[in-house]
């Protein structure tokens, strides 16, 4: 049997109220974001490697990522870090090529304390 990694980009990159819309996937009709993910894989028996990104706590608050991270944390699944630059430096640059080597060890550095200080 081959195995396989299922990887989601766990993110609510922008938007109105995006970790609402985009992670949680809140609907008028339901939530269809990584709760319903979650669901599909657990009834496989199957788990996900949610990769979060933890420079978001820079716009949307340390307690909105990590509601995120307890929340994959609970149903048994894992998570990796993800980074989007612009949350934490400059909104015009999006991608870590953009910036110098010093400016992504510290922005990686960052995010993956805040990666062990959540996830542990």
């Amino acid at each position: 049997m081959r195995q396989i990694i299922v990887t989601v980009d766990t993110e609510g990159h922008k938007g109105k109220d995006p970790i609402d819309k985009l992670i949680w996937g809140s609907t008028e009709q339901g939530r269809y974001g990584i709760e319903m993910i979650m669901d599909i894989f657990d009834e496989v028996g199957a788990k996900v490697l949610f990769f979060v990104d933890f420079a978001e706590c820079a716009d949307y608050g340390y307690d909105r990522i990590k509601e995120v991270c307890d929340c994959i944390i609970t149903r048994g699944h894992d998570i990796g870090v993800h980074l989007h630059p612009d949350h934490m430096m400059d909104p015009e640059r999006l991608f870590l090529f953009e910036y110098s080597s010093e400016d992504q060890e510290r922005m990686i550095t960052e995010c993956t304390e805040l990666y062990e200080k959540i996830v542990g």
